[in-house]
């Protein structure tokens, strides 16, 4: 998982073109927020956690709807509204009925709802 990488989660391949990678400031797991995850083992789930990331499985997005899930998330990355922050989005916490070449065939992603 690239993420465990620049976080610092996991050691970085010893290869010349992952030097920009092994410099700090590292990303704080803190500051990374999951939308949608599902269909992860436990294992990593106890990583992310452990690690401090916060995560938002399909469930409570069916649960509190997708702008709860984003309101709750803005408000824990930036509570008050004075720093910029990215947001990624990864075609694999689509469904895959509707993104056909996801890399997570796992069914209850993401859809139009």
């Amino acid at each position: 998982m690239p993420l465990s990488h620049v976080t610092g989660a996991t050691s970085i391949p010893d290869l010349h073109y992952w030097h920009w990678l092994t410099k700090n400031p590292k990303l704080d797991p803190r500051n990374v927020v999951l939308i949608g995850i599902r269909d992860i083992d436990t294992d990593e789930f106890n990583s992310l956690k452990k690690l401090g990331v916060r995560c938002y499985s399909m469930d409570h997005v069916e649960k509190f709807g997708i702008g709860e899930v984003m309101s709750q998330t803005i408000d824990y990355l930036d509570p008050n509204d004075k720093h910029p922050f990215h947001i990624s989005f990864d075609v694999d916490v689509a469904d895959p009925y509707l993104a056909t070449q996801t890399g997570t065939r796992f069914r209850y992603g993401l859809e139009g709802r």
